[in-house]
Formats: C-alpha cells, structure tokens, sequence
C-alpha cells in the first residue's frame, strides 16, 4: 500500500532495507518508509527515508545511498568516567555529521582526560600526558605508534589551519575507542570476572 504526499510516496510494504540506524545503533531491517523519485534528469534519482522497527526514528538515504543520520563509528565502551565518556560519544556524533576535524579535537582531550583521571597533573601541554600514559604503562609498547598518531593529527588539527578527513578521523576514533578499552573496560571485567571465581 501507498500513497503520496508533495511527491514522496509513503510506503507500507517497501522492498526491505538493512541498516544500522543512526539514533538506537541497532542493526535493522526496515520496510515501512517514503520513497521520492527524481525523473527529471537524464538518470533517474531515488531517495529513500526508512523507520527503524526499533526506536521508531526516520533515517534518510540519499540519491548516493549516503545515510542520514549515519551511524556511530565505533561502540559505546563499559566502565569509562562518565566525563569521559560523554566526550567520546560526542566524537562518535561528530563524525556522523562530517565534523572530523571537531571529533579528532575531542579525542586529543579524551586522551588527556585519561591521564589526568589515573593521576597525571593538571594544567600540562599534550606530549607530557602521552609520555605520562607511556611512563605509567596504560598504553602497551605495541600502541605506543598510534598514541603518537592521535597526538600527531590532532596537533596538526589544533595547531594549523587543517580540514581533518574522514579516514584520519574515523581511524583517530578507532584508536581512542582501544585506548578507552585498555584502560578502562578490559581491566573492569577482569576484576569483574576474578570476584566471581
């Protein structure tokens, strides 16, 4: 069944779309949605906007299946302080609105953050809180090159006039999700997992 409205015709029985959704982060499959077709041009344009079976949200794909809003890079990561973790939420959105250079900002704060919150000073520049993390042994030798990369691209993107794109920022976001899982998460189930035994 559908019907239309201004040219987006509502559709109740669309052919069904896989996703994850952009507002719960579920994977889903949707097929009740609109649907608007551009025919004026020498190639036809679809565009698409889905309801998610679970939060019951829009998500809009465009002619060039772009998604919108697009999804969380990365996942929500256990045991984080709360500050911290709303800054890394805050990265992840960012990114899902091209803001990349704004996301690879926040991670260089989330990576002081960590610092500061396992003892280092306040008030210190950005190399003393990598070498600090280092020092301390929360990041392993073998993470050492991309604690660096975090601290190299986000100087560049605090320091000069750079656009940060969005492999070097979804890439800074992978990182700084491990980072968070090595200091925080990983410890936290083992001790989760030792009071049980």
């Amino acid at each position: 069944m559908w019907y239309e409205v201004n040219r987006w015709k509502f559709i109740e029985q669309a052919v069904p779309r896989k996703y994850k959704c952009g507002y719960c982060e579920s994977i889903v499959q949707s097929t009740i949605g609109l649907m608007k077709a551009d025919t004026l041009a020498e190639s036809p344009t679809f565009h698409w906007i889905f309801v998610c079976p679970g939060c019951e949200r829009p998500t809009y794909f465009d002619s060039a299946d772009g998604q919108h809003p697009a999804p969380l890079p990365g996942s929500s990561v256990e045991h984080v302080p709360d500050d911290t973790a709303a800054l890394f939420e805050e990265a992840r959105r960012a990114i899902t609105v091209g803001a990349h250079t704004a996301a690879v900002m926040i991670c260089r704060k989330i990576l002081m953050h960590v610092a500061v919150e396992k003892g280092a000073d306040k008030n210190k520049n950005f190399v003393y809180y990598v070498n600090y993390l280092d020092e301390k042994r929360y990041i392993t030798p073998d993470s050492r090159p991309w604690i660096d990369m975090i601290r190299e691209v986000a100087n560049e993107a605090t320091h000069e006039i750079l656009i940060i794109n969005s492999e070097s920022a979804n890439m800074i976001i992978t990182f700084t999700d491990m980072l968070l899982r090595l200091v925080y998460e990983f410890p936290a189930r083992v001790r989760r997992s030792s009071s049980v035994a």
